[in-house]
């Protein structure tokens, strides 16, 4: 017995439906069914194993950024508070003239005008809200580059990983136009879409012969509603090179002259027959 038959006792069969049902070709299906079933799962929980990656990768990111944002934040207001204390001191020693003592110091009636900021890769938290969002489109972009992938190469999946580091490798713009020009997706696309139509023409086509077989058998098959044809045996004939009955029927005769025509017929074929003459 095999996993099929293992599966119908478990679902609550009886060992002898069980028994009944199995079969090998029922336990090939079941088993190309459950190695799809686990084919998905797993690319599921890769899936799923990817995101919580980047996810985490990303609260590390904002974290670290924060950090150093607000250090460059608090460097800058240091900044300025020392040349607020180095302007207030200058001041005080013009106003008891000793601009000699100041200029001692190295210090000048007009310091240099510089405004420290925040390292270049350092960024504003408007900033990195708009980088979550173009980075949430992305990773959205690339789930929908993996489903395309599997449904126009069934039984295949996009390591989007691996062709990242390749398109980064190779110096391309992005990850989906050297997708799209590596498996040359445009013409696969393409056949595909004229597949599907084909497919769907020969559907309407099956569809329709199926309901015209079906109308026919209905009416041919059922006196009542069978379409009506001419009799090719009908109970009353015309005959034809007969002058008295030709182009007439019997009820059209009023004057007699068939009874007489029949009368004279039948002496004559009696006559003949018992004497050899009409």
């Amino acid at each position: 017995m095999g996993k099929w038959y293992d599966h119908l006792v478990a679902s609550g069969s009886t060992a002898e439906e069980a028994k009944a049902l199995d079969s090998p070709a029922a336990e090939k299906a079941f088993l190309a069914i459950a190695g799809e079933r686990d084919t998905f799962k797993k690319n599921f929980e890769d899936s799923e194993t990817n995101l919580k990656n980047y996810e985490d990768s990303v609260q590390n990111w904002y974290k670290d950024s924060s950090a150093k944002l607000t250090q460059a934040q608090n460097d800058v207001i240091a900044a300025r508070a020392e040349e607020a204390r180095h302007k207030a001191a200058l001041e005080a020693a013009q106003k008891q003239g000793l601009l000699d003592v100041a200029k001692d110091l190295g210090w000048t009636p007009d310091p240099p005008k510089k405004e420290l900021t925040g390292d270049e890769k350092y960024i504003s938290r408007e900033d990195f809200g708009r980088l979550m969002g173009e980075a949430g489109g992305t990773f959205a972009r690339m789930s929908d580059m993996q489903t395309e992938y599997s449904r126009l190469f069934p039984g295949q999946n996009l390591n989007m990983s691996q062709e990242l580091a390749e398109s980064k490798a190779k110096g391309a713009a992005n990850v989906f136009d050297y997708v799209e020009k590596k498996y040359n997706l445009s013409t696969v696309r393409a056949a595909a879409a004229e597949k599907a139509r084909q497919d769907e023409i020969a559907k309407y086509r099956a569809e329709g012969r199926k309901e015209a077989e079906t109308e026919f058998a209905s009416k041919m098959g059922n006196p009542f509603t069978r379409p009506g044809v001419p009799s090719q045996k009908p109970i009353f004939q015309t005959r034809n090179n007969d002058a008295v009955r030709e182009g007439k029927q019997p009820w059209d005769q009023v004057d007699g002259k068939l009874h007489e025509d029949r009368t004279a017929k039948a002496i004559a074929k009696y006559n003949e027959r018992n004497f050899g003459t009409n």
